[in-house]
């Protein structure tokens, strides 16, 4: 006989989203959103072509605009930007982190987001700013997230971009600074796709980036309970999101029995 099993899952707000239970698709479930805000800490690294290249300004500042529109009161949002040129790990500061040097503090590129004013304003102030490596850029994020008393998230934006990435050396300080990364690729990159896994965040591919980073950013600060009928042991469960332009999957949930 058939069981009605509740999971609690993350980023159900897609469009074209898809359950996994045990690495199998199920095809009859219901959603409903869950009572409660979920507030979070957000971190967002965007590549340097943000608004270096003048046709992609707006494209960029309408996804993050559109997602800053999501956020609940309480969520705190950092903003940070790296360069798409090759350049030595080398900082500053003679401390590490795994071994990886970073930048001085008054070099810091982070940008603290309180309003719709003080986005455009970082983004502003971001044309005329000297871009860190993506690995130092990262690790300087997790640092400024290991404080935070709620759940910490780092979104990547387009980071396949990155002519460097120590997906290894940054799993691990993610890890360390409890932190889960989100990443959104405009092409398949196993190497984000595996920092993603490893750090229990979401990977997805496409090209709307005004759709899918709002989208991703809801269903991670909102909950959804998803029911479905089983008559089999459900040990994980699993958010996909399958469409003609895009594609995207969750770590997977491991359950208890």
């Amino acid at each position: 006989m058939c069981t009605v099993v509740p999971l609690t899952v993350q980023a159900l707000p897609a469009t074209a989203v898809r359950l996994l239970i045990n690495g199998e698709f199920v095809h009859r479930y219901s959603i409903a959103e869950m009572e409660g805000p979920r507030r979070i800490c957000a971190a967002l690294l965007v590549p340097c072509s943000f608004d270096s290249i003048e046709e992609q300004r707006p494209y960029y500042r309408s996804a993050l605009e559109r997602c800053f529109e999501r956020r609940r009161s309480g969520d705190r949002w950092f903003l940070s930007q790296f360069s798409t040129i090759a350049q030595s790990w080398v900082g500053a500061r003679p401390e590490t982190i795994f071994g990886v040097r970073i930048d001085a503090v008054e070099t810091s590129g982070i940008r603290a987001i309180r309003s719709s004013v003080e986005l455009r304003s970082a983004m502003d102030i971001f044309q005329s700013k000297k871009n860190q490596d993506f690995n130092c850029a990262f690790l300087e994020l997790c640092e400024h997230l290991r404080h935070s008393r709620v759940s910490s998230h780092l979104f990547l934006i387009h980071p396949e971009t990155a002519p460097t990435i120590d997906s290894h050396c940054l799993a691990l300080a993610a890890h360390d600074a409890r932190v889960s990364v989100h990443a959104i690729c405009r092409s398949h990159d196993t190497r984000i796709r595996d920092l993603s896994r490893a750090t229990d965040g979401f990977y997805m591919v496409g090209e709307d980036l005004a759709e899918l980073l709002p989208t991703l950013y809801q269903g991670l600060t909102h909950r959804y309970q998803a029911s479905l009928a089983a008559d089999v042991e459900i040990h994980r469960a699993q958010v996909a999101v399958r469409s003609a332009d895009s594609f995207g999957e969750s770590s997977a949930i491991t359950l208890n029995s």
